[in-house]
């Protein structure tokens, strides 16, 4: 960090295409917090890459069943999830922890892994960033529901800020009795 703070002191240049440690006076005179929020803007957290979205604005919420569907030819709701995501107006919506699962179902390292987190990049999944704002109604949520992990509780959650949207899965189990903290059913896309 020392290193850094004198760096932009000094003027040096830390990256050479952008205007962070420019030596202009008024890049200078900012502060380390704010330089070091314009170094860091292509990190991934949730805040950066997803743009603000209203609460009304959510159409589509996605599951990890649909988005390993949507990726992996060889999973058994591969042409559910086609015909029913192709269709869906981008972008569809989902929360950090739903991207993680599916991407250990899909295996780690794969050109499967690759071409969602490209869908991220590209803004065709948008990351919704719940926590640690909403967590603690996620963790009543998985009070309530025994069978209901964190990621499905992220989205139920998300469902509930989001009336208006539709949640697509293919856990029948976990969603079909399921009602948010306010009570409502939630609107589901499911497999037949």
């Amino acid at each position: 960090m020392r290193r850094f703070a004198a760096r932009l002191r000094h003027g040096t240049r830390l990256f050479p295409n952008s205007r962070v440690g420019h030596s202009c006076a008024r890049w200078r005179a900012a502060s380390r917090s704010l330089m070091w929020r314009r170094a860091t803007g292509e990190c991934s957290t949730g805040r950066v890459i997803c743009r603000p979205e209203r609460a009304m604005d959510l159409e589509t919420i996605v599951d990890a069943g649909p988005l390993i569907g949507w990726f992996s030819a060889r999973d058994q709701w591969h042409d559910w999830s086609v015909a029913t995501l192709a269709p869906r107006r981008l972008p569809l919506h989902t929360t950090e922890i739903v991207v993680g699962e599916a991407c250990w179902h899909l295996g780690g390292n794969t050109p499967a892994v690759h071409a969602l987190l490209d869908h991220v990049r590209a803004g065709n999944v948008m990351l919704v960033h719940l926590w640690p704002e909403a967590l603690a109604a996620t963790q009543q949520l998985m009070l309530r529901y025994d069978r209901m992990d964190a990621a499905d509780a992220s989205l139920v959650t998300l469902a509930e800020m989001c009336p208006k949207a539709t949640l697509i899965t293919t856990d029948r189990r976990d969603f079909v009795n399921c009602r948010g903290l306010r009570n409502r059913p939630l609107r589901l896309i499911l497999p037949e």
